[in-house]
């Protein structure tokens, strides 16, 4: 019906203005309500629960943004996205995703179709391993990033920033000044 759908619509409008007056705690069941809405894009709801997930995390409530970043990758959005979600998911998890998650990394990191998502997904992996307080593990999967990572950009940027602050906490300085 006409009315429910311009309900919906003003609920995204509203979500909006919210989240640019950074009030994403207030933004959130706005969001919530247009995400639900009947006759969406799959894409565009995708989207919706991507931006949902981001502002459960910055809002600190990681069990609903890993769950909204789930939603995402249930919709099967365009890969690109799904890897997004993926890799948000290893920021946001709980010790009882671990081994799941560290399973899917390893097979997307061995996968062909990810040539030029390696930085990212090697950054995913060792976020896990510094969650679960292996340091080393971490650092040896930032390492293994940087090398084989041939994407650039974000990806090879948060892998940099990653391993340097690690080597700036365990004072080694002349590492972490390499990768600055």
């Amino acid at each position: 019906s006409m009315p429910q759908e311009h309900a919906n619509t003003q609920a995204r409008a509203q979500a909006n203005l919210l989240i640019r007056q950074g009030r994403y705690s207030e933004a959130l069941p706005y969001m919530e309500k247009a995400a639900r809405r009947k006759g969406t894009e799959t894409m565009e709801r995708a989207r919706e629960y991507y931006l949902m997930g981001q502002l459960y995390q910055l809002t600190g409530e990681k069990d609903k943004a890993f769950r909204s970043f789930g939603k995402v990758i249930s919709l099967s959005p365009p890969y690109e996205l799904e890897v997004n979600a993926r890799i948000r998911q290893t920021e946001t998890m709980s010790g009882k995703d671990r081994k799941s998650i560290v399973r899917k990394l390893e097979r997307m990191i061995k996968s062909p179709k990810n040539e030029e998502y390696l930085s990212q997904l090697f950054y995913a992996l060792g976020n896990v391993h510094l969650n679960a307080g292996d340091t080393a593990k971490a650092v040896e999967t930032y390492e293994t990033g940087v090398a084989k990572g041939k994407d650039g950009g974000y990806g090879a940027g948060m892998l940099h920033l990653s391993l340097a602050n690690i080597y700036w906490q365990q004072q080694k300085y002349s590492k972490a000044a390499r990768l600055s």
